[in-house]
């Protein structure tokens, strides 16, 4: 192989093997900003909400669900149950501003989180408790005499 040649070749190969992945993805931000931004304000409010990790867990007569939404003020936490549904949204909105001599700044930030979780059918929730602590939401969901089950003998 010609020197020329392998120096042309060298000089395909970024010197950052990273470079290609970050230009890529930088495109793809770009492609994914210019398309949310254009369906409007409302579709990229929408977009702002983040989904919480939660934990369900099933004993023999509770259902218990712990959403984990930390930096929010339990009354802006809204719970609903509808159907077979738990909705979970909260939304925080802090303004900061100050004011002195030579200049004038405001800051304002907005978080949200939404996630809506599908309950057994064996759940009642018209006997349902909640409570928030910690950054920690925790809804206990009785279950059903029925739901509960009832042991069998083998004869």
């Amino acid at each position: 192989m010609s020197i020329e040649r392998r120096r042309r070749r060298r000089d395909l190969i970024p010197k950052d093997p990273f470079d290609i992945i970050r230009r890529f993805r930088t495109e793809i931000e770009d492609m994914f900003q210019d398309f949310m931004g254009g369906l409007g304000p409302g579709f990229s409010e929408l977009m702002e909400f983040r989904t919480p990790p939660i934990d369900i867990q099933e004993t023999e007569n509770e259902i218990i669900v712990k959403a984990d939404i930390p930096g929010f003020e339990k009354e802006s936490i809204d719970l609903e149950i509808a159907g077979d549904r738990l909705r979970i949204k909260a939304e925080s909105k802090i303004e900061k501003e100050e004011e002195e001599k030579g200049y004038h700044r405001r800051e304002r930030s907005k978080k949200s989180v939404y996630r809506e979780i599908l309950l057994p059918k064996n759940a009642k929730p018209e006997e349902s408790k909640a409570s928030y602590k910690n950054g920690v939401l925790k809804v206990i969901l009785t279950k059903t005499e029925d739901a509960k089950g009832k042991k069998l003998e083998i004869e």
